[in-house]
């Protein structure tokens, strides 16, 4: 058994047989199948094996052993038909779930199998992994196990090519559709099952675990200075913004919910801004309430933010992010209110876009910029007003992760800075 040093959860297992002895029934692969759901947002639904969508069993039956080595089977040949490259690399993460491991365990042995050159992570922060493959030429794509905010006992993939983007528009339909006829193909399936990777190979590969989520986490942070101080170089940056913190200091509590996020970048990240930093359920699998960061999934922060404020009157905003840490919601201490309040969704992203777009108005040709913003279909129409005031279009796509990083894509490539979406 791999076991991860930092976490003391299991990784893997090289020597165990994960993959079924024969081909599952046509039925049960079917019932396996019926409820996954395929989009460019992802792929997921319920994969423990007792069905129950709030279980932290971490087997998986039979059937969703196959569907999880056919994910892996299909984005093997997609990477390495869009890299034109025999041997491809690969980051492998997933979020906290319980069953995470075991479809990572099964799907690197498949990448194994097809000749990709896998990097495992294991539990990682989807934005990490996917800052550390854009920042990485040497990477090919990623695959990233995760549910995103659904239930504990839901699991699925995102994947990524070297952009560092989740896959989407006609890449997604392309490899939806591989996939659709992978899972009709009983002889196929046969095939995946035969001559299953175990052993040492498994264990070189886990071997550069610690090396890979070093050197991921490192990405990350460069990134998240990057962006958050607008291109300034990092140590000007957080310079910057020590003094700033001197003058008036600021506390930020985050409630992680035991989430991906647990094992990121956010308290060096904050400390090294001069922020103060309160992290609370900040160890992987320490779920305490749903898994979505909205409604009453953000009382714990609300609670902790109004218990540090007393202590330190500078502690005046808290965050909850979901299981993979790829987004959240925020609290606020109001002094008006004296009291802690939650910030609802579509007003956390409408502040975040006044103050992305108000800045990029304000630096030295922003008033000549030709910018955008690209939001999905139901994103609150403040944003308009917003934008219009500022002289910014507003571009619209369906709802979905994957359709909106696209679409402000397109957006660059017709001239327009796009500096935030959401």
């Amino acid at each position: 058994m791999i076991i991860d040093k930092q976490t003391e959860l299991k990784v893997a297992h090289p020597s165990k047989k994960l993959l079924p002895k024969s081909l599952p029934s046509r039925d049960d692969i079917d019932r396996a199948l019926k409820p996954l759901i395929l989009s460019a947002s992802g792929w997921r639904k319920v994969f423990v094996s007792s069905g129950d969508e709030n279980s932290m069993d971490e087997n998986l039956s039979p059937a969703d052993r196959l569907l999880s080595a056919a994910m892996a089977r299909v984005f093997a040949e997609f990477v390495k038909e869009k890299s034109s490259m025999e041997h491809p690399t690969i980051l492998l993460g997933m979020d906290s779930r319980p069953t995470g491991p075991m479809m990572g365990d099964i799907m690197c042995r498949i990448f194994l199998k097809e000749g990709i050159d896998v990097k495992p992570l294991f539990i990682v922060a989807a934005p990490e992994i996917m800052a550390s493959v854009g920042q990485n030429k040497e990477i090919q794509g990623f695959c990233y196990i995760s549910a995103s905010h659904n239930p504990v006992g839901h699991n699925g993939v995102k994947f990524g090519l070297a952009t560092g983007g989740v896959i989407g528009g006609e890449q997604a339909a392309e490899l939806i559709e591989s996939f659709k006829k992978l899972m009709d193909d009983d002889s196929a399936l046969e095939d995946l099952l035969r001559d299953e990777i175990m052993g040492a190979p498994l264990e070189k590969c886990y071997a550069g675990l610690e090396e890979n989520k070093n050197k991921t986490y490192r990405d990350y942070l460069h990134f998240s200075y990057t962006v958050a101080g607008a291109g300034i170089e990092p140590k000007v940056f957080k310079a910057q913004m020590g003094l700033a913190m001197e003058s008036r200091p600021l506390g930020v509590v985050g409630e992680l919910n035991g989430s991906a996020r647990s094992l990121s970048v956010d308290p060096l990240y904050l400390q090294s801004l001069g922020v103060k930093a309160r992290l609370i359920n900040n160890t992987p699998r320490n779920f305490v309430h749903a898994m979505v960061p909205e409604g009453d999934s953000l009382n714990y922060c609300r609670e902790e933010l109004e218990l540090a404020h007393q202590e330190d009157p500078s502690f005046l905003l808290g965050y909850v992010p979901d299981c993979d840490g790829d987004r959240g919601n925020l609290v606020y201490f109001s002094k008006k209110e004296g009291k802690a309040l939650i910030l609802q969704a579509q007003q956390v992203f409408a502040l975040s876009a006044l103050a992305e777009l108000t800045y990029q108005r304000c630096l030295p040709q922003g008033e000549k910029t030709r910018l955008a913003i690209a939001v999905n279909g139901p994103t609150s129409r403040r944003i308009d007003e917003m934008a219009e005031t500022l002289g910014v279009k507003v571009f619209r796509a369906e709802v979905g992760e994957a359709n909106v990083v696209n679409l402000a894509q397109s957006l660059r490539d017709r001239g327009y800075v796009v500096p935030i979406l959401g």
